[in-house]
């Protein structure tokens, strides 16, 4: 028997030659592949949002053994030579994709369900952003560009010249509130039916918490085997959206002082959200457009793993993490890993002033409540987060 060497510091034993395996091969579950048309190899994306990129032939192999489990591998390829296909099928494994079958040597699957833990799927979206693909074109391309940076600009331009001649009352704050959910929505929305267009589909939308923060997704993994254009496409169709959206509403500040205060609100979550949005240093769409356009599918889990080398050498002394995550990777990798890890207790800070100041005029009471309420959701994300970070440093070790 041979070994070898998996990602995740396991070592298991791989057959020295086919007829060494008396059953099929061992399909990791949870792993969603598909191809990808620019390359023509597969694209595989883990339960923990971790993408592979497998080359045509041994994305096809994978294919195979997904399609065919428990089959014998000398069916399923035929055409291979020996020592190629015991080569695929280590790195197959390696990736942790697949699994030996061999009772004495089996080990522990990790399908890192981190990320699906925080996620709720409500329904499928498919058939409605079918239908909204064509309408998405003014989302896209130079004319979808020029629309977007316009509504941008005159939100802006209405912001700056407000007059405070009358302040929102509870009624034009919830009127406020609703638009906000609403263009939310749509944001999501706009995704599916970009990806729609672009030829692919969205599997899922529902919310998901993205440092210590509910937010809205549609799940476009489904892009992955597009170009790396049309990944970038509809990673922003959402901001691209609230800008026009934005902007289009802004005529309904006419309508009297209350509707222009409540729109100049609206105005302002909704400029806000968009940039938020855009920060690449957390999972949102900024980070989905620059990995795409980088052609780095796993570069927010490359960067914070150098980054954890970087503390690790300055202080520790130590050498042990996974430095083949980023051998080869630009230097401004450690900084910008740093600065992700960073993101989540920036919000945090921010989060935690804002409804400092929210609750400042309010009953004793309901301070009491909504900080023990706090405290509990924010003990709680940290304790999911740093059960996922010890994860990570047991699979990198």
């Amino acid at each position: 028997m041979s070994h070898a060497r998996r990602d995740d510091g396991i070592i298991s034993d791989a057959p020295a030659c086919l007829h060494e395996m008396d059953g099929g091969i061992l399909v990791v579950p949870g792993h969603r592949s598909q191809p990808e048309l620019e390359t023509g190899g597969v694209v595989v994306l883990g339960p923990d949002n971790r993408v592979l990129r497998l080359g045509r032939d041994v994305g096809r192999l994978y294919q195979r053994l997904c399609a065919a489990p428990g089959a014998s591998v000398a069916q399923l390829a035929p055409e291979w030579r020996r020592q190629d296909l015991m080569a695929a099928l280590q790195s197959l494994e390696s990736a942790g994709l697949i699994g030996w079958p061999n009772a004495e040597a089996s080990v522990p699957v990790r399908t890192g369900r981190g990320a699906k833990e925080r996620r709720f799927e409500f329904f499928n979206p498919a058939a409605v952003c079918r239908a909204l693909a064509r309408p998405a074109a003014l989302l896209t391309g130079a004319g979808g560009f020029v629309l977007s940076t316009i509504g941008a600009t005159a939100q802006l331009l209405f912001l700056i010249g407000f007059r405070a001649d009358a302040t929102p009352g509870a009624g034009a704050n919830w009127v406020a509130a609703g638009l906000v959910a609403l263009t939310l929505v749509l944001h999501e929305f706009a995704h599916g039916a970009v990806l729609a267009r672009c030829g692919g589909a969205p599997k899922a939308m529902g919310a998901m918490l993205v440092c210590f923060v509910p937010v809205l997704f549609c799940d476009i993994a489904d892009s992955l085997r597009l170009g790396r254009r049309e990944q970038v496409k509809v990673a922003l169709a959402g901001v691209a959206l609230q800008c026009q959206v934005g902007a289009a509403l802004l005529p309904a500040a006419s309508l009297g002082p209350g509707a222009m205060a409540t729109i100049r609100l609206y105005t302002t979550v909704n400029l806000v959200v968009a940039a938020v949005n855009l920060v690449p240093l957390v999972p949102l769409d900024g980070y989905l457009a620059l990995r795409s356009a980088l052609g780095v599918p796993n570069l927010r889990t490359l960067a914070l793993a150098a980054w954890r080398e970087a503390v690790a050498n300055l202080f520790l002394r130590t050498r042990r993490s996974a430095a083949h995550l980023h051998r080869g990777q630009p230097a401004w990798m450690v900084a910008f890993g740093g600065a992700c890890a960073a993101a989540p207790l920036l919000f945090l800070v921010v989060w935690s002033s804002r409804l400092a100041a929210l609750l400042h005029d309010q009953a004793p009471e309901t301070r009491s409540a909504v900080g023990i309420v706090a405290i509990a959701v924010t003990v709680g994300a940290a304790v999911i987060r740093m059960r996922k970070a010890r994860r990570e440093r047991v699979a990198l070790s």
